[in-house]
């Protein structure tokens, strides 16, 4: 939680002075990533109540609302912002795999509101719109992404992905669990890709 109160407040500082690199997608999309996280962990510890599982029930949380305040900064600064044809082809990317992850649900039966369906959109919410980031940093460079975010991005997500991992051995692999296990590694994977880029550029 404080690694997280740093990067929010990082990222929301260097928001005030330049959103060069941001992309839309990236903190809308998230916060839906974020909230979808936030119901698998609620959906587990409803299940299997234990510490560790309330402790990621909390980490989501503080999350959600951390991202929250961001979009809303976000908001205020859309003009500067802008929306390119690569935040458009991300949205349009997104919704078509949902599409794609509605008809698997549907032909085996499984309800969307399954965990490991939400599992995969929220790693489709946060992943797809990473790409999208990546490719405004090569074309704009990345000003806008305070470096401690950048940094604290991964260790949080690698923090979270420890939780989990406490979290399995406390309650079982459950399927709320895995479904968080598949979007925290779409999150941390393509978010090596935007690092990558963010360095380079």
């Amino acid at each position: 939680m404080i690694l997280m109160v740093f990067f929010v407040g990082g990222q929301a500082h260097r928001m005030t002075q330049s959103v060069e690199g941001i992309s839309p997608t990236w903190l809308i999309f998230g916060e839906i990533f974020c909230i979808i996280n936030m119901s698998l962990a609620w959906l587990s510890w409803r299940d299997t109540p234990g510490r560790a599982v309330m402790q990621l029930l909390i980490t989501h949380t503080g999350w959600t609302v951390g991202i929250g305040l961001l979009v809303g900064l976000l908001l205020v600064r859309m003009s500067e912002v802008g929306w390119g044809w690569y935040d458009t082809l991300a949205s349009t990317v997104v919704v078509i795999t949902i599409i794609g992850i509605f008809t698997v649900a549907w032909r085996r039966k499984l309800s969307i509101t399954d965990p490991i369906i939400r599992g995969w959109l929220a790693g489709i919410f946060r992943g797809i719109p990473h790409f999208a980031m990546a490719y405004k940093i090569s074309l704009v460079g990345g000003d806008g992404i305070a470096a401690i975010a950048v940094w604290i991005a991964h260790a949080t997500t690698l923090i979270r992905i420890g939780q989990l991992a406490f979290a399995v051995r406390e309650a079982g692999w459950n399927r709320s669990l895995r479904g968080m296990a598949i979007s925290e590694l779409s999150n941390e994977i393509t978010w090596i890709i935007v690092t990558i880029v963010w360095i380079f550029w």
